[in-house]
């Protein structure tokens, strides 16, 4: 049938159809073009998710690298300081005073404390994270590493607190200080400053059941992680610096009150032009002043 001939009835219909089938054409396009959208954009994801840990490793790697090297150049300061004050002792007069002889010791242990923090930084930082290069083999050596770190930073805070109560001493009886703190008693006490904290953290590393050193090829360490452990490091940490805090406390209470009574007693005209009376005077003044330049000496070694 010609489309002169057909009715108008015939001719709406098919304008309907054929209106229908562009718009569903037009629909079908629209939502297939959305669908190979919405694909290319979760592929994107996908890509993108993928490379997301590959991203973070780098970063992380770059932060390892970077974050490290300050420290071990610190770190190398630290001990090139640190010799250079024990190179020292060769012209220092002889003998030592025990002071003396406790300073030297702690400067060893800084520049101990020091070389194993950077080489532990070295070991378990920079070469496996920051280069990336895996260490097969070494995690025995490393762990052993870490108790002497450990036991090196408890070595500097016994050395600290040996001053403080050498000063203490020396503050609170100056006269009787030297029959005190003997050589004998003073490398007695550095002996035990330097052996007593090994000795304990490689005790303790050795002994926790299938952990530590009793693990195969030391890889279970989680007991580093646990509160039995942070608890009693933290207290051998923490508790020096109190107890040093209350020592200095009353070391310096003990001096304004010294300087205050000798202010009172020169506005009351007091000489002790005796002999006997002026010469204990004068020695117990010089060593209280020397104990005094020790302190401050000390307090900035301890600050920093």
């Amino acid at each position: 049938m010609d489309d002169n001939d057909s009715s108008p009835v015939e001719r709406s219909n098919q304008a309907i159809m054929n209106l229908s089938s562009l718009a569903y054409n037009y629909l079908a396009t629209r939502t297939l073009e959305v669908d190979a959208t919405n694909l290319v954009a979760m592929l994107n994801k996908s890509v993108d998710d993928s490379n997301a840990p590959d991203i973070d490793s780098h970063r992380m790697r770059l932060l390892y690298f970077y974050g490290t090297l300050p420290l071990i150049f610190f770190c190398i300061i630290s001990i090139a300081v640190n010799v250079k004050i024990l190179g020292c002792v060769y012209w220092i007069r002889r003998p030592l005073s025990p002071t003396l002889q406790i300073s030297l010791s702690l400067a060893g242990a800084d520049a101990f404390s020091s070389a194993a923090l950077g080489i532990g930084l070295v070991g378990n930082s920079f070469i496996p994270e920051g280069l990336g290069l895996k260490l097969p083999g070494t995690r025995c050596f490393l762990l052993g590493l870490e108790v002497i770190r450990i036991g090196a930073v408890i070595i500097t805070l016994g050395h600290l607190v040996t001053l403080a109560i050498n000063h203490y001493l020396g503050i609170l009886k100056p006269l009787h200080y030297l029959s005190i703190m003997t050589h004998r008693m003073t490398t007695c006490l550095t002996i035990l400053l330097w052996t007593l904290p090994l000795c304990f953290f490689m005790a303790y590393f050795n002994l926790i059941e299938n952990e530590g050193f009793q693990s195969p090829g030391c890889k279970n360490i989680t007991f580093l992680l646990k509160k039995n452990f942070r608890v009693m490091f933290g207290s051998l940490f923490f508790g020096p610096f109190v107890l040093m805090v209350c020592i200095y406390a009353h070391i310096f209470h003990i001096v304004r009150k010294h300087q205050a009574s000798r202010l009172r007693f020169s506005r009351v005209g007091l000489s002790f032009r005796r002999n006997g009376s002026n010469k204990i005077h004068q020695n117990t003044y010089h060593l209280l002043a020397k104990n005094i330049k020790a302190i401050r000496t000390t307090l900035l070694i301890l600050v920093s």
